[in-house]
């Protein structure tokens, strides 16, 4: 049995060093940082080392998209424990890896708008996990972050809400469903979700391990956790710190899952609303006046600074087609589009 068991656990032990570089942090910024908290449910010992072996997956990366600076994630749960959770999360990491890779070394791919890139990542991890017919499933939150303005760009399909921790308090920024898991097949309907970080903000995605927690009662009867909220707490009580977030949890009961954390935090500066202000202000004046041109002009050095003004891309869009810019118009009305996708005043545009 212990020699069935050591090439069992050579197994699980070349598995961990394939999963090794995708579960990895390559992010280098001074405005925006990114730490990872990852502890796998299977645990096994090889060569005396232990290790473990799971289906969470937590990837960071830097691309340039526009001439812009921007840090991507993904914070993943693939369907199974150990070894069937292992190969899902593999298969998602290559094919990340493989889409980051390939931004980085096309052009064309770089000349897209994040809501656009993000889209198109998303379809195609999700044609990939279509492929197994429903015998492997992922959960995940796949983001941008501009490291210029703090502004988030993500999608989340069917994973647990994504917390912002604010001033020593933490509250999700979600509270639907948008998508369906990779695999369940999107067929091209998507949004992106906007979130503009402010600095000092952080925010913490993570799998369902975080909720899975068998706690103990004063009974002595172990007691699955059902409050969703009691991630937030320990957020609180950790004081952001997701390593002391897992002890907290840890505290509480038996961790029964996977359990994964990602944590984004913004370190910038923000340009005061005063002069975003008076740069909204001028475009909307030009445009009252006919004067398509200026209108745009200092339209964009608005929406550069403040990217999360949904209402504005769809001004700004009505003035390049004033202007006669038909293609800025429509990738506009696109990306407002994917922001927004039941809007009917961009869809009459």
């Amino acid at each position: 049995m212990r020699h069935l068991k050591h090439h069992q656990d050579g197994d699980y032990f070349l598995t961990t060093l394939l999963l090794k570089p995708l579960n990895s942090n390559y992010v280098k910024s001074d405005r925006v940082g990114v730490e990872f908290f990852l502890r796998q449910k299977k645990d096994f010992e090889f060569k005396g080392i232990s290790h473990d072996l799971g289906g969470d997956l937590c990837s960071a990366h830097m691309i340039t998209l526009r001439d812009s600076d921007y840090v991507v994630f993904l914070n993943a749960d693939a369907m199974g424990k150990s070894m069937q959770g292992a190969g899902g999360a593999l298969v998602l990491g290559a094919v990340f890896y493989s889409i980051v890779e390939r931004t980085r070394s096309v052009p064309s791919m770089q000349q897209l708008a994040p809501e656009r890139w993000l889209k198109n990542a998303f379809l195609e991890l999700d044609k990939v996990f279509e492929s197994f017919d429903g015998s492997m499933l992922v959960s995940l939150v796949l983001g941008l972050v501009d490291t210029q303005t703090g502004l988030l760009y993500y999608v989340n399909a069917e994973h647990p809400w994504s917390i912002l921790y604010r001033d020593g308090n933490a509250r999700f920024i979600e509270n639907e469903l948008a998508l369906r898991k990779l695999g369940m097949s999107a067929d091209g309907r998507i949004s992106v979700r906007v979130f503009e970080m402010q600095p000092g903000d952080a925010l913490i995605c993570g799998s369902d391990g975080r909720d899975d927690i068998l706690l103990h009662t004063p009974d002595g009867r172990p007691k699955m956790n059902e409050n969703e909220d009691l991630i937030l707490s320990a957020i609180r009580d950790a004081q952001g710190d997701i390593r002391r977030v897992y002890d907290i949890s840890a505290q509480r009961g038996e961790i029964t899952d996977d359990y994964s954390l990602l944590k984004i935090s913004y370190f910038g500066d923000a340009m005061p609303e005063s002069e975003k202000k008076a740069m909204r202000s001028a475009s909307g004046a030009y445009y009252r006046a006919q004067n398509y041109l200026k209108a745009i002009a200092e339209g964009e050095k608005y929406l550069n600074q403040r990217p999360a003004d949904t209402e504005f891309m769809r001004f700004l869009s009505r003035c390049h087609r004033l202007a006669g810019n038909y293609e800025i118009e429509i990738d506009l009305a696109e990306r407002l589009r994917l922001r927004m996708p039941e809007d009917i005043r961009n869809l009459t545009n």
